[in-house]
């Protein structure tokens, strides 16, 4: 294996650019001397730095690297809130109890105007996975409140972010509460301007339930806000459930000879077949006998994609 310079490593932004050539060649185990030096101590980092380190490990399911690599991190930034909540995301996974426990209170004792999204996500996370192994129904109602208080106060740091509402709606389909799950949704729908997640979870929500406008409002919602430097949807999916929902009203006013509405929903169906993966072989299908039935109702002709061809879904 060449050497990289490994000798001269002295921060973890070092390690960091030499972990990338190291994963671009497939060299997994250059990757795990590299990790060998890195928790000599010596390697000195920032928390973010310690972060993006310790992906390159959990994100090969080496979730014991992770976290004897975080350990090393906390001794240089004992209160960050990112690094204790990744060691509880990556702890919970490989059977370290113990450390995540006394993370976890490490947490609690940092005042929450410090935490950050992971914090509250990943604590609501490591909650859930230890109410998993209890059977005590007192115990789970304590847990339940636990997170419930998280949520609040995530919402409380993150006023004009979606994530808190979709924690909380998280937990309450954790626990079965599905009008909870619709109420907290319909809410971040209503008052958060950007927030194509919580969109897209409560349009599939509402197609479901066969509650056709509400997906096409919120579809357009969510398309929207999801006009971002990096969109955080699969846009594709919002104009394939909203082309679902267009469809169906369409069959259920009979308005085969609506041609706006026609070309509405084929031009949504031509746009998720575009943007959707052509490996998503049920999607594709689902286009292709819908198009077909109002082909087959209307007289206009859908143009189909290409690549729906190269899968062998055209005729």
């Amino acid at each position: 294996m060449e050497n990289l310079g490994l000798d001269l490593i002295h921060s973890l932004g070092e390690a960091e650019n030499i972990a990338k050539l190291m994963l671009m060649r497939g060299d997994a185990d250059g990757l795990y001397g590299l990790k060998d030096i890195v928790l000599t101590g010596t390697a000195k980092g920032s928390a973010d730095e310690f972060h993006n380190f310790c992906v390159n490990y959990a994100s090969r399911g080496d979730y014991e690297s992770a976290c004897d690599l975080l350990k090393v991190g906390l001794q240089q930034h004992p209160l960050s809130t990112d690094l204790l909540a990744d060691y509880l995301q990556y702890g919970i996974k490989c059977g370290r109890d113990e450390d995540c426990s006394d993370f976890y209170n490490r947490l609690k004792g940092v005042p929450k105007e410090r935490w950050t999204w992971r914090s509250f996500d990943f604590s609501i996370d490591y909650l859930k996975e230890l109410t998993s192994a209890l059977s005590n129904a007192d115990a789970i109602e304590e847990k339940k409140e636990e997170m419930l208080e998280l949520a609040d106060e995530f919402q409380k740091q993150m006023p004009y972010d979606e994530q808190p509402f979709l924690a909380k709606a998280e937990i309450f389909e954790f626990f079965g509460l599905s009008s909870d799950v619709t109420a907290v949704l319909k809410e971040a729908v209503n008052n958060i301007k950007v927030s194509p997640k919580c969109c897209l979870k409560y349009s599939d929500l509402m197609l479901e339930r066969g509650e056709y406008s509400e997906v096409i409002a919120t579809t357009k919602r969510g398309i929207i806000a999801s006009a971002q430097d990096q969109a955080t949807v699969n846009i594709g999916y919002l104009f394939y459930i909203s082309a679902l929902a267009k469809d169906a009203l369409i069959h259920e006013a009979e308005a085969y000879q609506d041609q706006s509405a026609m070309l509405d929903v084929f031009t949504d169906y031509r746009i998720a077949e575009e943007l959707l993966d052509a490996s998503r072989l049920a999607y594709m299908k689902t286009i292709k006998t819908r198009t077909l039935i109002l082909e087959i109702k209307s007289g206009i002709v859908y143009k189909k994609n290409e690549e729906s061809d190269k899968c062998g879904l055209a005729e």
